[in-house]
């Protein structure tokens, strides 16, 4: 390859990269994230780095969260559910914790209990839909329902006011509520479920919101027997916001006891949803049941493309839900029931931890938290799923942040420690769309799976550990932005390349064997 070749191949595959965040400005709204107990994140666009903030002693979040920045990806404020707080981290206006009345009337345990979604046409007027718990709902006969309150972003000196608080929309819901971006790019879908599995959507535009309208049906896979549903639905809308995935099951419960499954039904799928209408055109059933086990609770989320689906599957009859699994399935169009449902595959397996929730980043990666101990909910571990967008360079990066060593805090089962629980931050998926494939280039045909395509960590103090790309041995060549050849050697198998004498900087690695296999990534040397 000459020079002049690599160069703008450099240049292409760099612009694939960082034009994430530069293709749809609302992704600068997902920058803070605020989730599970004392945790948040700052995730910067130019550097690619993570940084954790100071230990939130006062966040505490079982599973709802939710945080919103403005368009220059500045802070703005974040919920639980119930609580609400501003810029400063400090109780917003109209909040009082010591009274229970002034609360939202969500709750952190709501596995996606808690959104936020700016009015369109309004940079003040903010939305916060909560729903309710579902042991709520069935073990105190508590109904909290689906709600919205409205923050006025000007009140209390900018930092905030809840001018609205708790208007019902929808009683008798599950634990979800997600949105996508309307087809005409300036309105929003709010959607919901009920317990017995029937999905809702509103309209929120320029007047306000508006339904339910209540098209969203499936004969197929909901339950429809609300006395015999009693297990929350998980939902999530691909970053395209034309696929939703709806996970579940229903109609039974597990008796620990003697581990065994009672009356259970499937209720998964996959969703092709018209966004300009908010028609459910077509469902695709995943079968989360295998041998005598069932995958309870289903947890998912799309590619930045929407070209992949991965599924986290706990194994309920096992009194820790191990293994503990990530599926794959591939999205094409059109979109044929048979084609995905075969295209299934085994990313990822876990015999000793379980892995907890999936979330995109404003990275183009995916996140996945992962459980460290005996505690069924708490997770410690954030893992990374690199490249989701690839047919062959996707790869599982495991341990690439310790809660519990980042925030000095240490390994309990009384969830007084930084963790992810069930949820991330939830927010509007269509923020994060990015038009590129955020993957890796490949001058080949054949359709072979790297083994072992793993290189860490990344961003790096100057060390990187690798593993043998390809089935032989593997070149790596370290280039500047601008095609210039920084290093170079050969590795055949596990290697530590030393990078000390760089610079600190973004940096193109290349990957070749003798094969003429070919791929570039970026690399950050701090």
């Amino acid at each position: 390859m000459s020079k002049k070749n690599l160069i703008l191949t450099l240049a292409m595959f760099f612009f694939a990269i960082t034009s994430l965040g530069q293709n749809n400005p609302n992704i600068k709204r997902t920058l803070n994230w605020r989730f599970g107990t004392y945790v948040g994140a700052n995730f910067n666009l130019q550097t690619q780095e993570v940084s954790f903030l100071p230990y939130y002693s006062y966040w505490y979040s079982w599973e709802a969260a939710s945080s919103i920045s403005d368009m220059d990806g500045n802070l703005l404020f974040y919920t639980d559910g119930e609580s609400v707080f501003n810029r400063n981290d400090v109780l917003m206006a109209g909040i009082d914790i010591s009274n229970y009345f002034s609360l939202l009337y969500g709750h952190p345990s709501a596995i996606q209990g808690a959104l936020i979604v700016p009015q369109p046409g309004n940079d003040n007027i903010y939305y916060v839909f909560t729903c309710e718990a579902w042991e709520e709902h069935f073990l105190y006969n508590y109904h909290r329902g689906l709600r919205y309150s409205i923050i006025n972003i000007n009140g209390d000196g900018g930092l905030g006011e809840l001018v609205e608080k708790n208007i019902l929309l929808q009683n008798n819901v599950g634990e979800s509520v997600v949105a996508t971006s309307h087809q005409n790019e300036t309105d929003y879908w709010i959607v919901s479920s009920t317990l017995s599995g029937m999905m809702y959507s509103y309209l929120l535009n320029e007047n306000g919101i508006s339904g339910p309208i209540d098209s969203l049906q499936s004969t197929n896979i909901f339950c429809l027997d609300i006395n015999e549903a009693k297990h929350p639905q998980f939902l999530k809308f691909s970053p395209q916001g034309n696929l939703i995935f709806k996970g579940g099951v229903c109609t039974g419960h597990i008796d620990y006891t003697i581990h065994t499954l009672i009356g259970f039904n499937n209720s998964t799928g996959i969703f092709e949803f018209d966004h300009e209408t908010d028609i459910l055109e077509s469902e695709i059933i995943l079968e989360m049941t295998q041998d005598t086990t069932i995958s309870l609770w289903p947890r998912a989320t799309f590619s930045p493309a929407g070209n992949y689906l991965y599924v986290i599957k706990k194994m309920a009859l096992h009194p820790f839900w191990l293994p503990s699994v990530i599926e794959r399935y591939r999205i094409k169009y059109p979109i044929i029931e048979e084609d995905v449902i075969q295209s299934r595959e085994i990313f990822f397996v876990s015999e000793s931890k379980r892995f907890m929730k999936l979330q995109i980043t404003p990275h183009g990666n995916i996140w996945v938290s992962q459980s460290t101990n005996s505690n069924l909910h708490a997770g410690q571990i954030i893992n990374i799923i690199q490249n989701p967008n690839s047919e062959d360079f996707a790869y599982f990066e495991p341990d690439v942040y310790d809660l519990a060593e980042i925030y000095n805090s240490p390994y309990q089962t009384n969830l007084s420690y930084a963790s992810v629980f069930w949820n991330f931050n939830n927010t509007v998926e269509s923020w994060l769309f990015n038009d590129n494939e955020i993957t890796t280039f490949r001058e080949t045909t054949t359709k072979e799976r790297r083994k072992n395509n793993l290189f860490y960590p990344n961003p790096s103090n100057g060390e990187i550990y690798l593993t043998n790309y390809f089935d032989n041995e593997t070149h790596i060549n370290i280039y500047s932005l601008t095609g210039t050849l920084l290093h170079k050697e050969t590795i055949y198998s596990i290697s530590v390349i030393k990078l000390s004498h760089l610079s600190g900087g973004v940096y193109i690695i290349e990957f070749t064997d003798n094969k003429q296999y070919r791929e570039f990534s970026k690399i950050i040397i701090n």
